[in-house]
């Protein structure tokens, strides 16, 4: 007498996800389908992180093992004062990239007036101050970040010394657009305003015409 193939297939208590009832060949087989199977990894995942909130003491699931916080409420009242000065270093003009450029600048100059030994007391007080200036005093144009590839470009920053036979001190170093600091450094300040003056008559003339 053949045996049914029914015989062979064990009858389970049922499905741990869904608690549905199944059979099955196979021994090994714990979950009714793949989708049942894939749900209980992630409970498992959870149920691996299961923290303790350190502000209100509720339990939580996250998949970040060091998470402390249930909630981003929790953490603002945990750590409110610590943000808030946070919040201040991240708004520090010393993390700007004019201050890091000017601060590039300066040391340059640090190591030409020592190779010269010209006096220099230009300190982080003074590049915080001036990196937040915008407008060249001299020209009017807006000052800007290098540009790559470009050893100088005319709107960048540069330092000029009002008193060429001083060094770089706070009372006679300006920040101004490089195209007028070389001019000037070449010419002297009377040509520079000169040449100024005379394209700006030239340019209004023209207009005219």
């Amino acid at each position: 007498m053949l045996q049914s193939p029914i015989d062979d297939i064990e009858v389970l208590p049922g499905c741990p996800v869904c608690n549905m009832l199944f059979t099955t060949d196979r021994d090994d087989q714990v979950y009714c389908s793949k989708k049942c199977k894939k749900k209980a990894k992630r409970l498992r995942k959870k149920i691996e992180h299961e923290h303790y909130c350190c502000n209100c003491g509720n339990i939580f699931f996250s998949n970040r093992p060091y998470q402390l916080y249930c909630s981003i409420q929790c953490a603002n009242l945990a750590l409110g004062p610590r943000r808030k000065q946070q919040g201040i270093r991240r708004r520090d003009p010393r993390l700007t990239k004019e201050y890091r450029s000017l601060q590039t600048i300066v040391n340059c100059a640090r190591g030409r007036a020592k190779g010269k030994g010209m006096e220099f007391n230009l300190d982080k007080e003074w590049i915080i101050k001036n990196s937040l200036i915008e407008i060249c005093p001299y020209t009017g144009c807006k000052l800007t970040l290098p540009i790559k590839g470009k050893t100088r470009y005319h709107l960048c920053r540069s330092l000029h010394r009002i008193n060429t036979k001083k060094g770089y001190t706070k009372d006679n170093t300006i920040v101004i657009c490089t195209w007028a600091n070389l001019s000037i450094n070449e010419f002297g300040e009377e040509v520079f305003f000169e040449m100024c003056r005379a394209v700006s008559i030239f340019k209004t003339l023209s207009r005219k015409s």
